[in-house]
């Protein structure tokens, strides 16, 4: 759940961004998984739905290394974009959720950005093997078929 005010407008980077709607200091939590908003689900889970729901899904659920899960964040977190020198930094929270960060201070209307790779599993590679659906522009990979192997 966003714990920051947010504008959600057209992005330099790519498509609609999330921006700051007030500055914010360095270490500010700008979002946290919040039990009962937000979703997630197993890869299991994930495989269940119709095709045309895991391709909607696959552009806004992440997959979180420190929990486990699939996360789909109900809020306008979605509208994050990658950033190889973002302004949001990954920190662990209560068993094994995430929470972001300021990493250094933002500016009232700053894009806000994260490391898509700080939070999504390269575990995922060595335990299911499916058919990855891969945008190089967000880097976002999930199972969207059925066809697993253990490696």
């Amino acid at each position: 759940m966003m714990l920051i005010p947010t504008v959600v407008r057209p992005s330099p980077i790519q498509g609609l961004g999330l921006f700051a709607a007030s500055g914010l200091a360095a270490g500010t939590s700008v979002w946290e998984f919040v039990p009962g908003f937000d979703r997630r689900f197993t890869v299991a889970q994930f495989r269940q739905f119709p095709p045309r729901v895991r391709t909607w899904l696959n552009t806004y659920v992440f997959w979180s290394r420190e929990s486990g899960w699939l996360v789909f964040p109900i809020d306008d977190w979605r509208y994050m974009n990658h950033a190889e020198q973002p302004n949001l930094v990954v920190r662990e929270r209560r068993q094994g959720e995430i929470q972001l960060v300021a990493q250094r201070r933002i500016e009232r209307d700053e894009e806000l950005t994260y490391n898509y790779d700080a939070i999504e599993s390269k575990a995922l590679h060595r335990n299911v093997r499916p058919t990855w659906r891969s945008d190089q522009q967000t880097r976002r990979r999930l199972p969207m078929n059925d066809s697993t192997s253990s490696g």
